[in-house]
């Protein structure tokens, strides 16, 4: 059994060990060497270690260089003093024992960070009593202690970091995320203690938003940059300022800018969006697209009576009429919530038959022209046809999803629409389309006799190839251009009434931001 009284001893060197938490980052062979040559074949009192007696052997407290060059030398014994100590002394002994030049900075910091709990502010336990304890200062044991942080997350980078506590020191507080990006760089680049302090102040002045850090600006590839240097603390808050302000001046194009700018700014992270000059260059390119847009809105949507506007197209240039004209037929509506005023413009059969009038030297040699109508109308419609030139092709017929409302005691509840087929020339349908053609009725309050968008792009796809001119000289809320728009016709309509003209113009507006 181990003896333990507080006495000089000698004890076997195979039943010596290491304290489990021992402080020592490495052990230096050149002072194991000069111990181990000067041994002569014994081992002397002077140079006795201290140990504690731990189950059948003994752990040693101070001494670890001295008991590894009692092995080299091949040694049998040593001499000790066993010291009657529990863990908590012992373990404090391991820095108090070992204080007079034995360990290294590093390896104080090491001892403190498994000693002191910061968190735990227990009377007697914290940084300032265990500084008292080992005679230093607490703010020098507190950089010790941080730098043993950085070592122990850093580790990897073996034990060239053994005498870098102070180097450790100042990299600390620049963030876990960051320090061994740091600490790799300063081993590569050989950085003094006050080139670290330098350049973590530096570090510490980078303020990038959590939001643009997960988009487009994470820190570590910033400081990357930085140690690079290609980066500044300035030129990023520069950028920064740059995508806020572009982030603003898009939202005044809409929401789905904004999106594709985030979107912008994430796939060119590290490239594009981190140079001021192109963020700068996509806004005012995205401005200059939406006031494009804005102009291509002029040129083919108006306000005003067809009369005015559709004598500027070039002659034999429409591929294809759909409209839904004016009737002269009052439209009140005891079923949605909103009502509606007549529509501007409903005076008489007459309006129909001034625009097909008209109308003819704008149509392709071979064109088609589809009207929507009602039925007490076929008869008159017909007439005018003939008189100006059209062939009549057939009816259509749109099924709704739904009733109207109508006469509810004297009439069948009317569940579709009429669309009269007339053609110039002998134009051919690019996809047959069945003459009845179902689609759901519109669910919108912004005009009364509101077609689905759907209906028309059939109706467009079926009479009209890539890039062909489609004409709707009442065009209501804009759904036969914005139809045609979105399968790659061109299109012009007209509307007389200011509100629905609006209401078409925001629609094309969010249509073509959706298709950009």
């Amino acid at each position: 059994m181990p003896k333990t009284e507080s006495q000089l001893v000698s004890i076997a060197v195979d039943d010596v060990h290491d304290h489990p938490n021992n402080p020592r980052v490495i052990f230096r062979d050149d002072v194991i060497d000069g111990i181990a040559a000067n041994l002569n074949g014994e081992y002397p009192q002077h140079h006795a270690i201290t140990v504690r007696a731990d189950g059948d052997g003994y752990e040693v407290i101070s001494g670890h260089h001295r008991i590894r060059a009692a092995r080299k030398a091949g040694l049998s014994n040593v001499w000790a003093f066993v010291r009657d100590i529990d863990d908590d002394a012992a373990f404090m002994e391991l820095v108090t024992s070992n204080n007079q030049g034995e360990l290294a900075p590093l390896e104080i910091g090491m001892h403190a960070l498994s000693a002191v709990q910061l968190e735990q502010g227990k009377e007697g336990k914290g940084l300032a009593a265990y500084a008292k304890a080992i005679g230093r200062s607490k703010g020098k044991i507190s950089e010790l202690r941080q730098a043993a942080e950085v070592f122990v997350t850093c580790s990897d980078m073996g034990t060239s970091l053994i005498d870098k506590a102070y180097h450790l020191g100042h990299i600390h507080p620049c963030g876990r995320a960051l320090w061994p990006l740091l600490v790799r760089t300063m081993l590569d680049k050989g950085w003094s203690a006050a080139d670290t302090e330098a350049t973590c102040k530096k570090v510490r002045e980078f303020n990038v938003p959590p939001t643009w850090a997960e988009l487009f600006l994470p820190l570590h590839k910033v400081v990357e940059r930085f140690l690079s240097d290609e980066f500044s603390p300035l030129t990023v808050q520069r950028l920064i300022v740059t995508v806020e302000c572009g982030e603003t001046r898009l939202l005044l194009l809409g929401g789905k800018e904004v999106e594709q700018f985030h979107a912008w700014l994430a796939e060119n992270a590290g490239r594009a969006s981190w140079d001021e000059r192109k963020v700068n260059a996509y806004v005012q390119e995205r401005e200059a697209a939406a006031k494009a847009a804005d102009e291509s809105i002029e040129a083919c949507w108006k306000l005003g009576d067809w009369r005015e506007h559709v004598s500027a197209l070039e002659n034999g240039s429409v591929s294809l009429v759909l409209t839904d004209p004016p009737y002269g037929i009052e439209y009140r509506s005891n079923h949605r919530k909103e009502k509606h005023d007549r529509i501007a413009g409903d005076a008489s059969l007459s309006e129909v038959r001034d625009f097909l009038a008209a109308v003819v030297e704008k149509l392709a040699d071979d064109a088609h022209v589809l009207v929507f109508f009602d039925f007490r109308f076929v008869s008159e419609l017909l007439t005018i046809a003939e008189v100006n030139g059209y062939e009549v092709r057939g009816q259509l017929v749109w099924v709704k999803n739904n009733t109207g409302m109508g006469d509810l005691d004297g009439t069948f509840a009317p569940k579709c629409e009429l669309i009269m087929h007339l053609v110039r020339g002998k134009p051919t349908l690019f996809e047959r389309t069945a003459n009845v053609l179902e689609f759901d009725r519109v669910a919108t309050d912004r005009h009364p006799t509101e077609k689905p968008e759907d209906l028309c792009r059939q109706l467009i796809e079926s009479t009209t190839a890539t890039g062909q001119l489609v004409l709707d000289p009442f065009g209501g809320v804009a759904t036969v251009a914005a139809a045609a728009l979105s399968i790659g016709r061109r299109t012009f309509g007209c509307e007389l009434s200011e509100d629905y003209y609006k209401a078409g113009r925001e629609r094309l507006h969010e249509n073509g931001k959706r298709t950009s």
